[in-house]
């Protein structure tokens, strides 16, 4: 059983208006995770400053992929401070369960195959 949160409709026009915008962030993230692109995915993610859940549900997503494919890529996350994105976008959606699933399983993705170093 999942709680659902109530949006309001000046949340719901918020979201219409980024809308095209989210749109080209989500092909900027496949783009990213075929590139294996870790810096292309957290300059989207730094550049959108957690005003999308959308956006950085996607991003967080792309993260574990990109890790996903090319395990390296884990300290390079680390090396970039994307696990402190990825902190920024579970803070300012604490309510959003997709923004928790994904950011929860880059961290977890990120810590596997980075090791201490990540931890």
């Amino acid at each position: 059983f999942r709680s659902v949160s109530f949006r309001s409709p000046l949340c719901c026009l918020r979201s219409l208006r980024q809308w095209p915008r989210s749109m080209d962030a989500e092909h900027l993230f496949v783009k990213a995770i075929e590139d294996r692109d870790v810096n292309a995915i957290l300059t989207e993610m730094r550049r959108d400053a957690c005003t999308s859940d959308s956006v950085q549900q996607w991003g967080c997503d792309a993260l574990f992929r990109v890790v996903q494919h090319n395990p390296a890529a884990a300290k390079e996350i680390v090396a970039y401070k994307g696990l402190h994105d990825v902190a920024l976008a579970l803070r300012r959606f604490p309510g959003n369960v997709d923004v928790a699933n994904e950011g929860c399983t880059a961290v977890w993705r990120v810590v596997r195959e980075g090791g201490f170093t990540a931890a």
